[in-house]
Formats: structure tokens, C-alpha cells, sequence
């Protein structure tokens, strides 16, 4: 978990994304972008995890999630 006021960046800053990613490394060596799927009701930050090959969903309202990440195939 990064949490923006601990490490004093946000969202979208890229340096944030570069945290997150070393993070994710450390718990799943090896994981690919395109393995990665990030959440967020923020278009900017949306666009940010999408430029780094992340799969990204704009989270607008409850309904969305489940068909798209099922789609990734994730169980849910």
C-alpha cells in the first residue's frame, strides 16, 4: 500500500506510479503492466496508470466494475 501522505506525492504525479509499481514488484515479482489494474473515480489519474500500460477503469458508479474486471478475467 502507498499512501500519499506518508510519501508526500499524488496522484497523478508520476512519481507515485513509479511507487506503486516497486510496491507491486515486491509483492509479485516479475507482474507485468498490463497484469496491473488500477481503480480510480479520477480521469487524470485514470489517464496516468493508462500511460504506463496499466489496465485502468474510471470508476463512475457501482455497476461498472464487476463486468469490466470479469472481462480481464478476474473472479468476481
Amino acid at each position: 500500500m502507498v499512501v500519499s501522505g506518508r510519501v508526500l506525492v499524488a496522484k497523478p504525479d508520476p512519481a507515485i506510479f513509479a511507487l506503486m509499481s516497486t510496491e507491486i514488484e515486491k509483492h509479485l515479482p516479475g507482474i507485468q503492466p498490463e497484469e496491473v489494474v488500477f481503480i480510480d473515480d479520477n480521469a487524470k489519474n485514470i489517464r496516468a496508470a493508462t500511460a504506463l500500460g496499466w489496465n485502468a477503469l474510471h470508476h463512475t458508479n457501482a455497476s461498472r466494475p464487476k463486468p469490466v474486471l470479469r472481462a480481464l478475467g478476474l473472479p468476481v
